[in-house]
């Protein structure tokens, strides 16, 4: 019962990455890279945690496109993210695959 039971679970995981494998990667990415700002409880910076869903709401206002050049070249100002969170071994398509992960997870409750 116990192989069966852990053959589901690993099924069922498998089957959420295989219907969208862009949110597998990105969580991937983001875990590597991404996830020591963004998941962080914002005690020790201000970058925008996963658990916000106001905060990444304010971001995707400007549209998709911008997170998308934001995560990619990096911002500076009040609220600072250096190019790609710091790993410019990184593609591009990494980097929109974590911010499209973000958003899928900062957009459930």
């Amino acid at each position: 019962m116990r192989i069966f039971c852990g053959l589901v679970a690993l099924l069922t995981a498998s089957s959420i990455f295989a219907a969208d494998p862009r949110l597998g990667l990105g969580e991937k990415v983001f875990n590597a890279n991404c996830k020591s700002c963004h998941e962080t409880g914002k005690a020790s910076n201000d970058a925008p945690q996963l658990s916000e869903a106001d905060e990444w709401r304010l971001r995707l206002a400007g549209g998709k496109a911008t997170l998308y050049k934001n995560s990619i070249e990096g911002v500076t100002g009040y609220y600072v993210m250096p190019p790609k969170g710091g790993n410019a071994q990184l593609s591009d398509d990494e980097v929109k695959a974590a911010v499209d992960y973000i958003v899928d997870k900062a957009a459930r409750p």
